[in-house]
């Protein structure tokens, strides 16, 4: 029996037991459908027929005597015929129907209603029973095909899902990795690569899942069954589901260890003579280990006169057997894989001239990861060395002359990337040369000892541009701060002048000078402190003056109306009060007047606390040697904290002033342990006229704090004794021991 035919033209066996419903329904399927159809009355005659005949498919009636259709379907799905069956009859029932499903039916249709349609549609459901069945043969045949190419491509085929399991493993795991395809497949694809491999390979897998296509073929280390480490080309592709969604991947694994390991040798033989070329100067020397060259320039030659030109093969010793001990020394320790290299280093030819030199030697590597040999570099700078004394001789004359006149020179060497800085230089910053570690510094190293934070940007921009900023004279001036060793901010007028090279044009050299202009800078700055604070001082002393005169006026002339009247005293009083706020005010203003007039400077916090003025008050100095740099009436700021405490803190008995160093700010901290202030207190503490007393004393504290910078805060809590901070900030104090 034969179930499908070989082309497209459909051959139809129509069961009826019904002569003239047979006749009908052949004609109409027939027409309908364009099918050929055989018609036959029974079941038997159905089997009959489908023993010596090709049919694709069999239309059937359901009741039939002797055999019905349902029966016919079952000893046909029994005998192993997939032909596609379609049941057509008049009975609707409910269980025919589920009984025809489950017995094998591709379809059930029921007679009745519009002729046409219900031919139409059975033409319809013919057709696509048909079509399924020759595309399952399809398959079938194509999985026949792929099989046979499986097992005869040289290439492991494979497939996992998205954990990395291995689902199907082709024959050709054995002669790839020596696993028979049932010891790979349910096994993980990660047990069979190198560990150092796994999280690699993983990466990309997830990647892979994520959407990404840049891995379809990649190179994976895997170990053998027999434990030989071989490189595996992998070539994969994902694998989809009808909606779209990822089931996992299928792909091709090839051995390349071989091709790899050509690819890596042809790779290193270029790489090694990149390498020459990469790091080549002038004269070049390649050897190997046993130190016989391999390879040699012309310009090595002529520089170290070597006669012999034919020295490819001789040991390096042998052409120079008078070799220092100290090259020897270098050899061996770049064959145990160091990278030495030296400037302006002197070498002495056989007659007699010296070369000064720039060289470095280094080691070369095979294949394996060995080192192979060395590989010496060397550059003359006989010319550059001699330009480099002539500089050096005219830089003496220039700082003799920069001494006389108390400036600080520097040098900067663009070609070496490396800043030459004076004695001067070093006295103006309060270190030494040696305290810092030499003369030389590269400008990242100026930068980030000496120039404030706030001008590192600038400084630095400065290095990089170069010539860029400079006019024609190849002049350029600064100004920036600095800070000093001993953390003092100081603002500096720097002045350089470029010289370039002639053969080139390039900047090589820059020679500068430094000027200490911070006095000048914090005169000026004082002077607009003394403009502001005045102006305030007239705003705050104008209209209680002019109100106080306006009491004793006012009171005067009570007096003269009722210079008999007993209640003179009264009115004298008064005047006696007002004219003691006056006082009070021109005091002030006295004092007011001094704050940033006087000297600014350096001053030991220790000297400037007061002594106590009661033997019942301890006052505990625990500022360790620090200074701030503040107006010279900072000790009065003190002086108005313990006479606070004093007045206003109850039964002080002990005040404690101490320093620590926070966030690059120093914080003196003053604390006593009286009653504190009040919350109520402590908002208006600061403000002119508040408080008991003059009510200007903490005002003006907060004034002669803000001259340099520094600033005043009160810390402590109500009931818990007074705690006022003063914070002064980096480069306005220094430890002195």
């Amino acid at each position: 029996m034969n179930d499908n035919g070989p082309n497209d033209e459909i051959r139809i066996l129509l069961i009826d037991d019904e002569p003239n419903l047979l006749e009908m329904s052949q004609e109409l399927l027939a027409e309908v459908g364009r099918f050929e159809v055989k018609g036959v009355m029974s079941a038997p005659q159905g089997l009959s027929a489908l023993a010596t005949e090709r049919f694709d498919a069999v239309v059937c009636d359901y009741e039939m005597p002797g055999m019905n259709g349902i029966n016919l379907l079952q000893t046909l799905r029994a005998g192993g015929s997939k032909v596609p069956f379609i049941l057509f009859t008049g009975k609707g029932r409910e269980e025919v129907v589920i009984q025809a499903l489950n017995s094998g039916a591709d379809f059930y249709l029921q007679k009745g209603g519009d002729v046409r349609a219900t031919f139409t549609e059975l033409a319809h459901k013919v057709r696509t029973a048909v079509g399924t069945r020759r595309a399952e043969e399809a398959l079938r045949e194509s999985e026949y095909r792929y099989k046979g190419l499986v097992e005869r491509t040289p290439d492991m085929i494979w497939e996992i899902d998205t954990n990395g399991t291995l689902l199907y493993v082709s024959p050709q795991a054995r002669p790839l990795l020596g696993f028979e395809p049932h010891e790979a497949m349910g096994r993980s694809l990660f047990d069979f690569i190198e560990r150092d491999e796994v999280e690699r390979v993983q990466g990309i897998l997830r990647a892979s899942i994520l959407g990404d296509k840049s891995h379809k073929v990649m190179e994976v280390k895997a170990r053998s069954k027999a434990g030989e480490l071989r490189t595996i080309e992998i070539r994969s592709l994902p694998k989809t589901d009808t909606d779209g969604r990822l089931l996992g991947f299928i792909g091709l694994a090839r051995d390349v260890t071989e091709k790899k390991r050509y690819q890596e040798m042809l790779l290193h033989s270029n790489q090694l003579m990149s390498y020459i070329i990469e790091h080549a100067r002038s004269a070049i020397a390649v050897h190997d280990r046993e130190m016989r060259y391999i390879y040699v320039s012309e310009s090595y030659l002529r520089q170290y006169n070597v006669k012999d030109k034919d020295v490819i093969g001789k040991h390096h010793y042998e052409v120079f057997p008078d070799l220092p001990q100290k090259w020897r020394d270098v050899h061996q320790r770049v064959l145990a894989g160091e990278v030495m290299s030296a400037q302006d280093d002197p070498y002495v030819r056989e007659d007699g001239t010296v070369l000064w030199t720039d060289w470095e030697c280094r080691p070369w590597y095979d294949a394996d990861g060995k080192i192979g040999g060395l590989i010496v570099y060397t550059e003359v700078i006989n010319d550059r060395k001699r330009f480099d004394q002539e500089l050096r001789a005219n830089q003496e004359k220039l700082e003799e002359a920069m001494h006389l006149a108390k400036l600080a020179n520097w040098e900067y060497d663009v070609v070496k990337n490396e800043m030459i800085l004076n004695d001067w230089f070093y006295r103006m910053m309060g270190t030494s040369a040696e305290e810092v570690g030499g003369y030389k510094l590269t400008p990242e190293q100026y930068v980030k000892m000496f120039v404030y934070p706030d001008d590192a940007e600038i400084v630095s921009n400065r290095f990089k541009m170069g010539s860029k900023e400079l006019g024609p004279d190849l002049r350029g001036y600064l100004e920036h701060r600095v800070v000093r060793w001993d953390g003092e901010v100081r603002t500096v007028h720097a002045s350089y002048h470029a010289f370039k090279d002639k053969a080139s044009g390039r900047v090589v050299r820059v020679l500068g000078a430094i000027q200490d202009v911070e006095e000048r800078a914090l005169s000026n700055k004082a002077l607009k402190e003394v403009h502001k604070h005045l102006g305030t001082l007239s705003q705050i002393t104008e209209h209680d003056v002019q109100n106080k005169i306006l009491v004793v006026l006012g009171n005067l002339e009570l007096v003269r109306r009722k210079a008999k009247d007993k209640d003179l005293e009264k009115y004298l009083a008064m005047v006696e009060a007002a004219v003691k706020d006056i006082e009070l005010q021109l005091r002030f203003m006295r004092t007011y007047i001094e704050v940033g007039q006087g000297a600014q400077g350096w001053q030991r916090l220790s000297a400037l606390v007061p002594e106590s003025p009661s033997n019942e008050v301890i006052i505990v100095d625990d500022l360790n040697g620090y200074e701030v740099y503040a107006d010279h009436m900072l000790g009065k700021v003190f002086a108005n904290l313990v006479d606070n405490s004093i007045r206003h803190g109850g039964h002080v008995r002990r005040i404690e002033l101490r320093a620590v160093v926070e966030d690059d700010k120093l914080k003196v901290i003053y604390t006593d342990d009286g009653v504190g202030i009040s919350d109520e207190e402590r908002r208006t503490l600061f403000t002119p006229g508040a408080g008991h007393h003059t009510g200007f004393g903490m005002f003006l504290s907060k004034e002669i704090l803000n001259i340099t910078g520094l600033s005043i805060e009160e810390r402590g809590t109500d009931g818990n004794g007074a705690r006022f901070e003063v914070i002064v900030p980096m480069g306005k104090w220094r430890r002195v021991v």
